[in-house]
């Protein structure tokens, strides 16, 4: 019969050196306790295993970018059908944000505490290749596109955007430009969200800068039919006035949603399903928009849900449970989300997929057409040793970073040990294994 021994239990702090102390201070007494209850006369091995993680752990101190921000795992579930739910191992752990997607986007982005990102799913366009100008000091992302075809924008720490992925359509080919960043999206970027084939920026000075196709006028405010479409805002000006005042932005896959500082909410863009007419109650006290393929929802100063537009599948039908208590909201292809100040993610609309249940308390939220992703609270990293009846050893670990293990200090000789993943059975021959964690 297998006897557990719990090693290693509890979260990280900001970086490894923490997790040193902690086993430094914790282990040898609990380590102690449960061989000498549970393994007085078992072989010696066993007992060592226990002591030789005090032996050596590789510290690295992790990035300070973001460190303001908690950081955790991408989880997708659904069928978007480009490998959506595929997350790479670079996205199960320190991630500190997932990418607002334009409603029918084909792909997902991550935005890391290190400020780099990663992309995967629909890549068509190159939309999932990020450039090098987007591996370091990155602090927000958006995905736009629609299935295969689609763009990425990440904004740099210096208000600077950069963006990649589908620029035209064909044939013939018409350029829309939506990964040509204005010199106005150069410097000054405060947020930035990205449409079917337009993008917006939002500057420090409360204005509003968008470019791509405008179509439906949700570029411009004005639609524009005869080829080419492609259009440049700067500032988006409605109505004879400048747009100001912006304190946020959201795009909807053929519409603009902003937030002004007084709360109220302007739309411009497509109106095919009244995703345009904003009611009174998202006219004062708003503090988060989103937009969908044909609705947009607003999130209250008192955690109420507004949503109006698209309501063939009830997108727009908020649940009781959305009318207090929601800290966030998201808007899809035909499907409203809302988390919840627990961490529960409440969806309505087109009834699949379904939330998981077991799904680990979120950070953030967003959906697609026909699937979801959140980013949900990394587990507690874990080492746990189990003893076989034919007295191998076990290991599985899980956690951020990669868990080592050698049979001597020698630099050379340090192996990948197993992992909840991949398992693997030990011999106990040798007397003694040693293991240390190294930052991925």
């Amino acid at each position: 019969m297998k006897k557990q021994f719990s090693i290693l239990r509890g979260a990280f702090r900001s970086n490894f050196r923490s997790v040193a102390w902690n086993l430094l201070l914790a282990v040898p007494l609990r380590a102690a306790r449960l061989a000498a209850a549970t393994n007085a006369h078992g072989p010696k091995e066993l007992r060592w295993v226990s002591f030789a993680l005090l032996a050596l752990l590789a510290l690295a101190p992790l990035s300070q970018a973001q460190t303001n921000r908690p950081s955790g795992a991408v989880v997708v579930w659904g069928d978007g059908g480009y490998g959506q739910a595929n997350v790479p191992l670079a996205a199960k752990s320190g991630v500190v944000a997932i990418a607002p997607m334009a409603p029918e986007s084909g792909h997902v982005m991550a935005l890391k505490s290190d400020g780099s990102v990663v992309a995967w799913g629909a890549n068509a366009y190159g939309q999932t290749d990020v450039p090098s100008e987007a591996q370091s000091g990155v602090v927000a992302i958006a995905a736009g596109g629609s299935y295969d075809g689609g763009h990425s924008v990440a904004l740099k720490s210096d208000g600077s955007v950069v963006a990649w992925g589908r620029n035209e359509i064909g044939p013939p080919a018409d350029v829309y430009g939506v990964t040509d960043v204005p010199s106005e999206a150069q410097s000054g970027v405060v947020a930035i969200a990205a449409g079917n084939l337009h993008t917006v920026a939002l500057k420090s000075d409360g204005s509003v800068v968008a470019w791509g196709d405008n179509l439906y006028g949700q570029v411009t405010g004005i639609p524009v039919t005869a080829l080419p479409r492609c259009a440049v805002a700067a500032p988006v000006t409605l109505g004879g006035q400048v747009l100001s005042g912006v304190t946020a932005i959201a795009a909807g896959e053929l519409h603009t949603v902003a937030l002004k500082n007084d709360g109220s909410v302007v739309v411009w863009g497509s109106n095919l399903q009244g995703e345009r007419n904003v009611p009174v109650a998202a006219k004062s006290g708003v503090v988060t928009i989103a937009g969908g393929t044909c609705h947009t929802v607003a999130l209250k100063s008192d955690g109420s849900v507004v949503a109006w537009g698209w309501n063939e599948y009830g997108q727009t039908d908020v649940p009781v449970a959305a009318k207090s208590g929601v800290v966030a909201i998201a808007a899809g292809h035909h499907k409203t989300l809302a988390l919840k100040n627990d961490g529960s993610i409440l969806a309505w609309g087109w009834p699949y997929p379904e939330v998981p249940a077991d799904l680990p308390p979120a950070l953030a939220i967003d959906a697609g057409n026909g699937w979801m992703v959140a980013l949900v609270r990394e587990p507690a990293p874990s080492l746990t040793i189990l003893r076989n009846a034919d007295q191998t050893v076990s290991l599985s670990w899980t956690g951020a970073g990669t868990l080592e293990q050698t049979e001597s200090l020698t630099p050379s000789d340090w192996q990948p040990a197993p992992s909840q993943a991949n398992p693997q059975t030990n011999s106990t021959t040798n007397l003694m294994k040693f293991f240390r964690v190294k930052a991925d």
